[in-house]
């Protein structure tokens, strides 16, 4: 069997509009009850902000890329930029109603010990992904 081998796209390469994408298809998922959300690789903000305007939420973002934290620093409530898996411990426990990983946890080296450690950051358990 043979592999390819695939070198990881780096940030500055990703395609216009990649962390602009409102990924209004996921709106439905989050639970109307929620009061305080984490969108755990927030991008530019562009999902997390139509959620907090939605349902009125106090939103948080967690953003590995340093421009679109910037960015998104403009429309949500909290920006932590950095890794993922790094910075969780940066998040206060028992806090958020739902935390949202679109198209993240795919990209993650370890992403089943990230689940492992930001569950306690939740209030109650109910990790959202992208559905795939």
């Amino acid at each position: 069997m043979q592999f390819m081998n695939i070198e990881p796209q780096p940030i500055s390469q990703k395609p216009k509009g990649y962390y602009s994408n409102p990924r209004s298809e996921m709106i439905g998922f989050i639970p109307v009850s929620s009061k305080r959300i984490l969108d755990a690789g927030c991008g530019e903000g562009a999902f997390a902000s139509v959620v907090k305007q939605s349902l009125n939420t106090e939103t948080w973002g967690l953003e590995l890329d340093p421009i679109s934290a910037e960015k998104a620093r403009g429309k949500l409530d909290k920006v932590i930029q950095g890794d993922l898996s790094v910075n969780i411990q940066q998040l206060p426990d028992h806090s958020f109603d739902c935390i949202i990983f679109n198209d993240v946890l795919e990209h993650l080296v370890d992403p089943f010990t990230t689940l492992k450690n930001i569950k306690n950051k939740k209030a109650k358990i109910k990790l959202l992904g992208d559905g795939k």
